[in-house]
């Protein structure tokens, strides 16, 4: 179970590198265009998360515990019953355990990145539409 689990955060690694190299790309790509319609790049974006998650979800169990999260992500015991207590990671108590639905933490955690790649790419949109707008 250990070497699969291992396994699988290499995957998952992997899947996230190529995940941001997609990002850069498509904002490379977008630099120099101010998109006419915002929703284009949204949906961009959530097909490609929805790809992420698609390829990485069989490599998972259905339901993930605590330390599931743990071998997964880069933080303590600690953290991850903080977030889980939070409601910051999707999961629910059953029977006092915790069980984190595997897609909704593949959306939650590869959503996490891109959001926030999202808003410096539509924050330099709408800086370069000003300067346009201004005669810059």
């Amino acid at each position: 179970m250990v070497e699969s689990l291992e396994e699988k955060v290499r995957e998952l690694q992997e899947v996230e590198q190529l995940k941001e190299k997609m990002v850069r790309k498509i904002t490379e790509i977008k630099k120099d265009d101010v998109l006419n319609e915002p929703v284009t790049f949204e949906l961009i974006v959530r097909d490609a998360i929805l790809k992420c998650i698609e390829n990485t979800r069989t490599e998972l169990p259905f339901s993930l515990t605590p330390k599931d999260l743990k071998e997964l992500l880069p933080i303590s015991d600690t953290k991850v019953y903080t977030l889980l207590e939070r409601g910051e990671i999707p999961a629910r108590k059953i029977g006092g355990k915790w069980a984190i639905p595997r897609d909704q933490f593949l959306a939650w955690f590869h959503g996490s990145h891109i959001k926030s790649e999202e808003r410096e790419h539509r924050k330099m949109l709408r800086a370069k539409a000003a300067r346009r707008a201004s005669g810059n």
